[in-house]
């Protein structure tokens, strides 16, 4: 598994539609149309500018994160193997200015079952779930639980449906580099073949159903 940290999303520069987000991890917003702050040094000397708003707040950009489309398919069995048909609306999208590989996740289940052992043994902090697509609300805060502010994204991102796992050093366990120039957590989690099937993402421009030899572990 290949993870980002959270903040690479929020500074993302390419252009490949749909990967970089601004306001990726946004945890308050002022609104206000002009704020006052008081910045104090180290040796105490104090100024108070007045500043006109919008200001956003981020929680920190650490967490490493996965981010999975979650896909509605139909899969029904036939003779020995799957049939498996992709939903059209997606699949524009998917193919849309991309040139590598994608890999298809069929058993949700055992996808998760192979990160919750990875995750139990290292003993990291971690959360898992789909997007909530909403803005955020002026008086809102995600101090108290700040991996929440990265479960909540801006409506215009709606149409990715996205799921995603975000991991966290624990009291257990400080595996993950926290530096600002920290790179990408990898881990092993073995064998996805059973359930799952690499795709050349130009696939999706050809045709929308194929067949699989699908297996649980």
């Amino acid at each position: 598994m290949y993870m980002k940290p959270a903040r690479s999303f929020r500074e993302y520069t390419g252009n490949v539609p749909g990967v970089g987000d601004k306001n990726e991890g946004l945890k308050r917003i002022i609104t206000d149309k002009k704020v006052t702050i008081t910045i104090t040094d180290d040796k105490g000397i104090s100024i108070t500018p007045q500043i006109c708003g919008p200001i956003k707040f981020y929680t920190d950009g650490y967490y490493p994160i996965l981010c999975l489309y979650h896909l509605k398919i139909k899969c029904h069995k036939m003779d020995e193997k799957y049939v498996v048909e992709l939903p059209k609306d997606y699949l524009k999208n998917l193919s849309e200015n991309r040139k590598d590989p994608g890999v298809l996740i069929l058993l949700a289940d055992a996808f998760l079952n192979k990160i919750r052992h990875y995750i139990n043994k290292s003993q990291l902090g971690y959360a898992w779930g789909k997007i909530e697509y909403r803005e955020i609300q002026p008086d809102e805060s995600f101090e108290d639980a700040s991996w929440r502010a990265y479960f909540r994204k801006d409506p215009k991102w709606a149409y990715q449906n996205e799921w995603r796992l975000l991991l966290g050093n624990s009291e257990k366990a400080q595996l993950i580099d926290e530096s600002p120039t920290s790179r990408p957590y990898e881990f092993e989690i073995g064998d996805l073949s059973g359930f799952s099937k690499i795709i050349d993402l130009s696939f999706f421009e050809k045709q929308t159903t194929f067949t699989f030899n699908m297996k649980k572990e």
